[in-house]
Parts: structure tokens; C-alpha cells; sequence
């Protein structure tokens, strides 16, 4: 036990002080803490958060009221306080299946506990129910794990309707790319040596072209797909262009294009026909767009490039590219990043939604996606430049991912701008002039041509194997749980959370009518 912790009898069991401070009621610790449990008017589906439990008073209480889909997390801070804990903590309690208790030195920590130990997918709400004053100890690191664990729910659900509205297409889009493999790279193989421009397409970007182009041999450019047509028209051809888009309607983006042999780095889930269509260098990776345990077969993940976290947004995904790309000591500077965008101009001048608004625009009329740009939630967000400002809730939502891969990195920089601010310093055009051109790059020799992904006989015996899987299981009336486990993609747009109902004859006639689509769409090289 830590320095100034010590252990005090009390008529009802042992209370713990920290100095003369007692952190359970001092004469009747249990009591006290049923009391305050059996106050709280817990809902179904709640993921509850206990900080600080210590020795598990008013645990029991709680748990005899707890609604059936609901949990209780214990989360301790501070490893005396979790020493202490242990020494008197009711081993009844650890052995109860809705209830964990564990030591977190940081808020990601516990989040990352509590998706692994019980799923994010049981949970629709958080509530903190403090039962001891050990929450006073640390108020400030349980009110951001009580946020963190929020979002982790919100973000989930967030990810399951996206899910249930593009999971087919995700996967169809991943067969029907595998065929590209034999003449791809792997994400492992992109790196830049020079200073990053990394451009979106936000409204601020304009502002930037002109001195982008007049230093452009000194930087290496990589963008997002939507703000390529925005660069381009400023003559500002990029070095990369980063592809996630799985729908058609980004091939806008691509209209007018003169030069298909510009390097990509894109997700295997994107359109296929935009990948087929460049003939440069192509950098695939897969964002792990759900936690499948399809992802984790050995035969897979030899097979498939790497797999990235999911991002949700082309923006976050392109600063956790260039992070893994840029060498150390290269600057990388963010342009048109803004993540919100003045009344009716969502993008830049000359990205394709702001040309096609324009398009569609009459005197007495507005196009119908305006109206329901503006009844899109919205909240207050900090500016990078000081304030705040009503932004749009969802663009916002992307701060936070943003700043968490910019985090402890001092060579990440925001060109200037109305922007929501991202964590990271702003730098005038006369500071990046600056940092250009004290920039001196290592004296290395250039490294040798990277392999191909995979080879071709490799990736059309893996597409035949799953085609023969697949067809097998559309013709067989029954599911087993070794169905489920090995290719749980099949129930990405399945309404049903697991356990799924296996017995249910209409259940398992839906996942064998998409085991006979997705086999469609599965082709070798040969083919």
C-alpha cells in the first residue's frame, strides 16, 4: 500500500483513508453506499461506471437492481488505491459475469477494456455512479472516461447503421478488388522523404493554392480524392491520392483527369472501377471497417494488405496515413482541413459539390441536398484561431480522432485558416516558407523497388477457396456457430446483434441467399 493510505475499522468493515481523509463514510461505509446505490434508477442497456470502487460497498445493491442487458465497470486509477482494493474486495463480486474490475492508467485503457470484456454492441447509454469519495482523488480522469466510454458506444451504433446500409457493398467491393492484388504495394511501401502537404477539400483551401504552386518543388503533395479537381485546376498535380469512397458518386472527383498514372494509396473496399483505372503505383491497405473475426482467419490475413483502425472519415484516414508515411523529421502541413464550411459552400471552389450546387442552383430555387445540409445537427466547436462557432455536429465528431493521431508528434502543423481547431499548431505562409527551406533532407540512398503484394497464383487459390466456401454454405438448409464465427461478414447488414438465431428458418434462408451473392463477386486474376 502507498505512502499515506492506511486502513481504519469501522462497525460495519474497513475503511480506507488517504492521510486524514476518509474515502468511505467513516461509521457506516456500507450503508451509506447501498443507499446511494439503490437511488439510482438504472435503464436497460446502461454500461455502468464505478470509479473508485475500493471495497465494493454498495456493489451488491447495485447488481440486485440492475436491468439484464446492463454491466458494471469498476475502474480503479491509481495503483496504491487498486492495491488497497484488492486486499478487501469481495471475491463474489469479481466472480459475477456482469460485473469487471480493472486498473487504468489511462482513459483509452479502460475503454479498451470494457469493448474487449463485455462489447459495445450490449450498450445504448453510460451512467457514473460514484459509491465512494475515491472519485474526488481523480474527478478530472473519471469524467473523461465516463465521455470516452460514451463515444465508444455512440460511435458504434454510429458504425452499425453505416454497417447495416453499406456492409454488402464493402465486402463485394473487397472481392472484386482482389483480383488487383498481383500488381499493387503494399501501404507498408509508401514513405516520403520531403516535407507533406496533406490537402482537403475544405473552403480554406483556396486560399492556399497560390502559395502551394509557387513553392511546389519543395514539398511533396498528397490529397484527398474530393479536393484533387480543386488542385489540379490550380496546376498542382499531387504525388498521391488517397481512396476510400466505396459508392460511385466519388467518381466525380475523378472527371476531366489527364493523368491516371499518379501513385494512390486506397482502401481494397473502395469502387473498384476507380482503382482499376490508374496505372501508377497502388498502395492498398484495408480499414478494418468492422470487428470481424473474419479478419483475423490466418488463410485472410495472409492474404489481404494491411489492416488499418477504423477511421470514419477520408480526412482522419489521410493524417493516419501520412503519420505512418512521412519520415520523422519531415514537417507535415494540413491545408483546407477545416472541417466546416461557410452557408451553402461545403468544399472549395471547383470540387465537384460545390460545382454541382452551382449547377442546380436557380433564382427562386435551391437544390434539395442544400436543405438537408442545413437541418444537419449542429454544436459548438472551438476554432482553431480562438472562439467558437456552430459547426456541423457530424465533421465536428472528427476533431477528437484527429488530434488523438496528432498527439506527441511536434512536426505536425495547420496552414491557416477558419478551421476547427485540431490540436495542432496553425503556421502562416511565412513560417512554412521558413521551414521549407531549412528543411535538409537525409543522405540516403534511394530504396530498392518494393515487391508486389501477392502473387497471382496465391490470391486466385484464395478467391476459388472462399467462392467454394461460400457456395457451399448457400447450398447447405443449416447454420452452425463455425458459420457465424468464420465469415461473419455474411451479417453485416443483418439487422440481428449476436447471438444470432441460427434455428430461425428465415434467418438462415437470408444468409444463404447472401453467401450465393457475395460468391459472385469474387474473381481471379485469370478472370
Amino acid at each position: 500500500m502507498r505512502s499515506g493510505l492506511r486502513v481504519e475499522d469501522s462497525p460495519e468493515g474497513p475503511v480506507l483513508y488517504s492521510g486524514d481523509k476518509p474515502l468511505q463514510h467513516p461509521q457506516h461505509p456500507k450503508t451509506r453506499a447501498d443507499e446511494t446505490a439503490r437511488r439510482e434508477n438504472i435503464q436497460g442497456q446502461t454500461l455502468v461506471l464505478v470509479p473508485s470502487p475500493l471495497f465494493g460497498y454498495g456493489l451488491g445493491a447495485l447488481l440486485e437492481n440492475l436491468p439484464k442487458e446492463s454491466r458494471v465497470l469498476c475502474v480503479e486509477h491509481d495503483e496504491g488505491l487498486m492495491a488497497a482494493s484488492l486486499l478487501h474486495f469481495p471475491p463474489a463480486l469479481m466472480r459475477d459475469p456482469r460485473l469487471a474490475f480493472v486498473r487504468a492508467a489511462d482513459v483509452w485503457q479502460a475503454r479498451g477494456f470494457a469493448a474487449r470484456h463485455f462489447g459495445a454492441h450490449l450498450f445504448r447509454r453510460v451512467a457514473m455512479v460514484p459509491l465512494t469519495r475515491g472519485y474526488s482523488l481523480f474527478p478530472g480522469f473519471y469524467r473523461e472516461l465516463s465521455a470516452a466510454l460514451l463515444d465508444m458506444v455512440q460511435t458504434y451504433w454510429r458504425n452499425r447503421m453505416t454497417s447495416l446500409h453499406m456492409g454488402r457493398l464493402w465486402i463485394a467491393n473487397l472481392f472484386a478488388n482482389l483480383a488487383q492484388l498481383p500488381s499493387c504495394f503494399s501501404l507498408e511501401d509508401l514513405t516520403f522523404a520531403r516535407p507533406l502537404v496533406l490537402a482537403a477539400a475544405g473552403e480554406s483551401l483556396e486560399r492556399h493554392l497560390g502559395f502551394l504552386a509557387s513553392r511546389r518543388a519543395e514539398f511533396s503533395l498528397a490529397c484527398v480524392d474530393t479536393a484533387l479537381p480543386v488542385l489540379c485546376a490550380a496546376g498542382l498535380n499531387p504525388d498521391l491520392i488517397i481512396i476510400a469512397e466505396a459508392q460511385f458518386a466519388n467518381i466525380y472527383d475523378f472527371a476531366g483527369l489527364q493523368n491516371w498514372n499518379i501513385p494512390i494509396a486506397a482502401d481494397l473496399c473502395s469502387y473498384p472501377g476507380i482503382l482499376r483505372r490508374f496505372g501508377g503505383p497502388r498502395y492498398l491497405f484495408v480499414s478494418r471497417f468492422a470487428d470481424l473475426g473474419w479478419f483475423s482467419r490466418e488463410d485472410v490475413r495472409a492474404v489481404l494488405p494491411p489492416l488499418i483502425p477504423p477511421l470514419g472519415s477520408v480526412g482522419v484516414m489521410a493524417l493516419y496515413l501520412a503519420c505512418r508515411a512521412a519520415a520523422e523529421a519531415c514537417p507535415v502541413f494540413l491545408a483546407g482541413m477545416d472541417l466546416r464550411y461557410p452557408a451553402g459552400k461545403p468544399h472549395a471552389r471547383g470540387s465537384p459539390s460545390h460545382t454541382l450546387l452551382l449547377a442546380r442552383q436557380g433564382r427562386l430555387s435551391f437544390p434539395r441536398h442544400l436543405a438537408s445540409w442545413y437541418g444537419r445537427p449542429r454544436e459548438k466547436a472551438p476554432l482553431a484561431r480562438g472562439g467558437t462557432v456552430s459547426a456541423d455536429a457530424v465533421l465536428a465528431s472528427y476533431r477528437n480522432p484527429l488530434a488523438r493521431i496528432a498527439q506527441g508528434r511536434k512536426n505536425i502543423f495547420a496552414l491557416e485558416g477558419e478551421g476547427l481547431d485540431l490540436g495542432v499548431p496553425l503556421a502562416s505562409h511565412g513560417e512554412v516558407r521558413a521551414m521549407l527551406s531549412s528543411f535538409r533532407p537525409p543522405a540516403l540512398p534511394p530504396p530498392p523497388a518494393p515487391p508486389f503484394l501477392r502473387d497471382a497464383r496465391e490470391v486466385d487459390a484464395f478467391c476459388r477457396a472462399q467462392a467454394l466456401e461460400l457456395k457451399t454454405l448457400a447450398a447447405s438448409p443449416v447454420l452452425s456457430a463455425g458459420d457465424t464465427a468464420l465469415r461473419d461478414y455474411l451479417f453485416l447488414d443483418c439487422p440481428e446483434n449476436p447471438p444470432y438465431p441460427l434455428e430461425d428458418a428465415g434467418f438462415v434462408r437470408r444468409v444463404r441467399e447472401r453467401a450465393a451473392w457475395h460468391a459472385l463477386r469474387l474473381r481471379t486474376a485469370e478472370e
